[in-house]
């Protein structure tokens, strides 16, 4: 591809990994800050509702301790409300004022504000002296048998203004007021283009609209957005992370294809030692892989890729090709067998098991034998049973690697043929320790003996261990107390 291509396409790419979250989070972002908002405008609103009933509430109560009685007027206004800052109470009779809890005795004509009809029990908004700018909230309790009497309480317009204010903040703009048709702020129609919530109050028949300020509004969108913003950035992180995850084992696959057609990987060689002459008795052939860009990768990386994207096999065949070729071109080889790890599925096609045979029979010429090693991790089946009986039958060893780890039961050991246990390492790590898996060493040692086959202990590190195994007559021994793998070079100055 064309590299001013490529690169426009990964800039594509990027920007639509990038704007593709926003996309879909700005927005959002903008639902939840306008939210957030609403419930801030609903907690003031339900404030404001409950305050306010409180105190239409409380004068309902102070209107009947005093409806119907007879009372000195001048006791009214001293007694009951001498304290009274923020309303004034009429006791009204036939349209007319009487009596004021400011001013005393009255005689204030009212009855162009009642009509034919007079009024109801109730809360009006009220403009004193005809003026719409001073209007504030009335309380009404009527006579139940006299339309034009009763007691009526006027709530300060400077106390309503108060109260209204009270919470009003760098959130809430501005909150309007409305009893029948009738609106405070008296100005003001009953509406909003701004972002609102209506409320209305249970008890008493007045209802509210509370604005919020723009700037609060803009605020917590711009807030929210940031909030956004980042969570965006990690959520593309996280997206450009996982693509670049399995793009590189996607690509690393690709590369494992063309490694093995291009001869990229190698093999390494671990000697087994024998415990009584500790000398090398046999080999295992290791592969391992140079990759041309990223230098050496490890076998606990590409092989359970080979496994997963079904090459295993293809890796299977090159290294046991890449064994004989090495071994080839030595003059003197010097080792009773050479193991080769081989899945159990190779074992289920018969041109395998004939590319095993051609093997066999090209180390036969140099005077080793081939051993597969099957890991006990990897569940036999069968078919792989029968397989490997065949090949014993032919020369080759089997051996079960890695024994212990995994599922293999007693009863398949007993059904499938086999010349060599191998004995995990985690099981050598416990001699001359206290663990749990040292009482299992040992039944494997002792399980190997009544087999009749050989074992070889894997991952011999120490001296004690070393003694240990050989006390308990452990006739191979294999680690780095003696060797790591050896390249194709070091083997040969070795042997």
């Amino acid at each position: 591809m064309n590299p001013d291509r490529q690169f426009t396409l990964e800039l594509k790419s990027w920007l639509v990994i990038l704007i593709f979250p926003l996309l879909i989070i700005v927005p959002g972002s903008v639902a939840i800050a306008l939210g957030r908002v609403t419930d801030s405008l609903e907690q003031y609103a339900d404030s404001f509702v409950r305050r306010v009933d409180g105190i239409v509430e409380e004068l309902y109560f102070e209107h009947e301790q005093v409806k119907g009685v007879s009372f000195n007027c001048e006791d009214f206004t001293d007694e009951l409300f001498f304290d009274s800052t923020y309303r004034e109470m009429f006791f009204v009779q036939d349209g007319i004022v009487i009596c004021s809890s400011r001013v005393g005795s009255a005689h204030v004509d009212l009855r162009h504000l009642f009509g034919s009809k007079g009024v109801k029990t109730g809360e009006y908004l009220y403009n004193r002296a005809g003026d719409p700018s001073k209007r504030s909230l009335v309380v009404a309790t009527v006579d139940e048998n006299d339309a034009f009497s009763g007691v009526f309480s006027v709530i300060d317009r400077e106390y309503l203004q108060a109260n209204i204010g009270r919470q009003v903040s760098d959130r809430v703009g501005q909150l309007k007021f409305r009893v029948g048709k009738q609106t405070y702020p008296e100005y003001d129609a009953f509406t909003s283009d701004k972002h609102h919530v209506e409320a209305k109050s249970n008890k008493y028949s007045y209802e509210i609209i509370v604005e919020a300020k723009t700037s609060f509004v803009q605020h917590m969108i711009s807030y929210v957005i940031l909030q956004g913003i980042v969570l965006s950035l990690l959520l593309s992180s996280s997206f450009v992370a996982f693509r670049r995850y399995f793009t590189k084992r996607d690509s690393l696959v690709e590369d494992l294809k063309r490694g093995l057609d291009r001869d990229e990987l190698f093999l390494v060689y671990q000697p087994v030692i024998a415990s009584e002459a500790k000398k090398i008795i046999a080999l295992e052939a290791l592969a391992r892989w140079e990759h041309v860009k990223m230098g050496l990768i490890g076998p606990n990386v590409f092989i359970p890729l080979a496994e997963e994207h079904g090459l295993i096999n293809k890796l299977t065949t090159y290294v046991l090709d890449r064994v004989y070729r090495d071994l080839c071109g030595m003059e003197e080889v010097g080792v009773e067998y050479i193991g080769v790890n081989v899945p159990p599925q190779y074992l289920h096609k018969s041109q395998h098991l004939d590319h095993l045979r051609e093997i066999q029979n090209g180390l036969k010429e140099l005077g080793v034998t081939l051993c597969v090693e099957v890991t006990e991790r990897q569940l036999l089946d069968e078919n792989a049973r029968q397989s490997l009986t065949k090949l014993r039958d032919i020369g080759i060893k089997v051996s079960i690697d890695d024994f212990g780890t995994g599922h293999t039961s007693l009863a398949v050991l007993q059904q499938t043929s086999f010349d060599v246990l191998k004995v995990d390492k985690c099981f050598v790590d416990t001699i001359g320790i206290d663990s749990v898996n040292t009482p299992v060493l040992q039944t494997i040692i002792e399980l190997g003996h009544r087999l009749g086959v050989d074992i070889v202990a894997e991952g011999v590190e120490t001296k004690e261990q070393v003694d240990y195994l050989d006390a308990a007559s452990v006739q191979y021994l294999q680690g780095y107390y003696f060797y790591k793998p050896l390249n194709l070079t070091q083997l040969r100055k070795v042997l």
